[in-house]
């Protein structure tokens, strides 16, 4: 197997993973934002916005996303073990408190760590590049609603505009943080992203409110779209030869 084909099949598989992450959560996001929002055109870009950020920190800064999502995951075990059964439509405390742990704990890296993965500029990346994919989800997500396939090619074809997006926009942003601002944001707020997803993740898994029960159910569907769609991505980038300034830490 000559080295192209190892770069071809390395660059699909890293895509196809990040596909499943986004995919999976903007599904969840997507189903269970218009709870507080009320609206879908919000949600489509909340949702997005927030899964862009959590799988751009997962690729490309993995030790500050780990991390986080560690705290949240003890913090959510934790506080269902002394709180019980939580009502998810008022996470609010729980929420805030755990940004502000894995915040604190997200100051501890060594600036070298901090420097070389720039994990601020990869969130905003993936921030920027859902945002704007959420805005044209929002437009035309009607014209996706096959019937039993709504939610796999909600995911596909969204993970295939914030990746078109990432494209463009990772490059920009990476290149213009300051060092500075790496050094005073990057690592806490990466890491306190990651886990409230993280926190959050695991009360609706373990909620028993039919709206998040029914959520929960599609995540399996905006998973395997997110996973094609950004296979199909990564691999064409590959092909054509384009390049993503990224670098990933997996």
């Amino acid at each position: 197997m000559n080295d192209k084909v190892k770069i071809i099949l390395w660059k699909t598989l890293i895509w196809g993973m990040a596909g499943i992450i986004f995919g999976g959560s903007f599904v969840a996001f997507h189903d269970i934002l218009p709870l507080y929002t009320g609206e879908y055109w919000y949600s489509a870009i909340f949702a997005a916005g927030i899964s862009g950020t959590v799988t751009a920190a997962y690729f490309g800064a993995i030790k500050e996303a780990f991390l986080g999502s560690v705290i949240g995951l003890f913090l959510a075990v934790l506080f269902l073990m002394y709180w019980g059964a939580y009502e998810i439509k008022n996470p609010e405390v729980f929420l805030l408190t755990t940004f502000i742990c894995a915040f604190f704990a997200g100051r501890f890296f060594p600036k070298a760590t901090i420097l070389r993965d720039k994990p601020f500029a990869q969130a905003i990346s993936g921030l920027l590049s859902g945002l704007i994919a959420g805005f044209a989800l929002s437009f035309f997500h009607e014209k996706l609603a096959i019937e039993g396939h709504y939610y796999f090619f909600l995911a596909l074809v969204g993970v295939s505009f914030v990746g078109l997006c990432y494209v463009v926009v990772s490059g920009l942003i990476i290149s213009q943080c300051r060092e500075w601002m790496t050094n005073l944001f990057s690592a806490p707020i990466v890491s306190a992203t990651c886990a409230t997803a993280a926190g959050w993740g695991i009360l609706l898994m373990t909620n028993v409110d039919p709206e998040i029960t029914q959520a929960i159910d599609h995540i399996s569907d905006g998973a395997m779209g997110g996973f094609i769609g950004g296979a199909m991505g990564g691999f064409a980038l590959t092909v054509l030869g384009i390049k993503d300034k990224n670098n990933y830490h997996v």
